[in-house]
């Protein structure tokens, strides 16, 4: 497109408050300049445009008709960038992002843009995180369903307020995200399960099917196995969140480090093998403990120790052992 063109299409954009459609229009601008080597003016664009991306979400925020009774509404806070990720979750999340930017496009030419995510993984590896930081990098509000709200012990009410949940979002910009999304989705031919689960399980299906491309879907497991199959297909991209590798506790030990600027004493590949078998969770809890005892210790005049890293990493791991022992 040409450069007139574009610029007249961005002023059009805004003063329709078509957010989707101003963000993909700059972004084709910011493109063009990186392209000419104008990297000065590219990264004053992507300044400005972030700018722009906060006060969509502040737009969506403030839009009325959205019945938050079945979900918390949570603005988001996690940046991409604060994730570790495996280096195939990274492209994988980074090509649906620039997806969905370009969803008004996509559809302008008979494309649907993917919106359906399962995540998988074992407690405290970043489900939940990752979701926010999507929602984060699409400037939309994220909706964390709450389940003790949604399901009633009359199945009736039950799957009348799974009804009013899909229609408060109908084509809302949004991440929508099930936690623990076994809960609700179990196989239909579990012979353990009552009739009850499988009309949830059909009403979800049917639901989830009319959803909106306009609206994300993120549901996250630790029991993959567990669910329906045909809901299991029903999502575009499937995601496994593992434990942190050695290589990656470094990262995250040295991401922490700089943004915070806390000396952990160690060096990192050594303090990596005793984080063995830490989830992100654990390595949070761990570089927080940390931080909090130096700012403790800094306004008595002291300083934290050696003995005082394995203290905490001995903490967290008796912690990890008594769930274990105990559930």
């Amino acid at each position: 497109m040409a450069r007139t063109d574009l610029l007249t299409n961005l002023i059009k954009a805004g003063s329709e408050k078509n957010f989707d459609l101003f963000v993909e229009i700059a972004q084709s601008i910011i493109k063009e300049e990186e392209f000419k080597q104008h990297h000065t003016l590219a990264e004053r664009l992507k300044k400005a445009l972030n700018v722009t991306e906060t006060k969509k979400f502040e737009f969506l925020e403030n839009q009325t008709g959205v019945n938050s009774d079945f979900f918390t509404v949570i603005k988001p806070e996690i940046e991409l960038g604060e994730l570790i990720l495996s280096n195939i979750n990274l492209q994988i999340v980074s090509d649906f992002l620039e997806e969905y930017s370009m969803k008004d496009y996509l559809r302008s030419n008979g494309i649907n843009p993917r919106n359906k995510i399962l995540l998988v993984g074992k407690p405290g590896n970043g489900k939940t995180s990752l979701a926010e930081a999507m929602a984060y990098e699409l400037a939309v509000p994220l909706y964390h369903v709450n389940y003790e709200v949604l399901i009633n012990s009359l199945l009736g009410e039950s799957l009348s307020r799974i009804k009013k949940l899909f229609s408060s979002i109908y084509n809302s910009n949004c991440v929508l995200f099930f936690d623990e999304f076994d809960t609700v989705s179990k196989s239909r031919g579990d012979k353990n399960e009552v009739g009850e689960v499988k009309r949830i399980v059909n009403l979800l299906l049917t639901n989830i099917d009319k959803l909106s491309s306009n609206t994300i879907l993120i549901a996250a497991t630790n029991h993959p196995e567990a669910l329906d199959h045909a809901m299991t297909r029903r999502f575009q991209i499937t995601l496994e969140l593992d434990a942190p590798s050695e290589l990656e506790i470094i990262k995250y030990l040295e991401s922490y480090s700089k943004r915070f600027d806390i000396d952990f004493l160690y060096q990192f590949s050594y303090l990596s093998r005793m984080l063995n078998n830490f989830s992100f969770s654990d390595l949070k809890e761990f570089c927080d403990s940390v931080r909090r005892s130096y700012f403790i210790k800094l306004n008595k005049n002291q300083s934290l120790s050696k003995k005082d890293i394995k203290a905490f990493i001995d903490i967290i791991k008796q912690s990890k052992n008594f769930v274990k022992a105990k559930f």
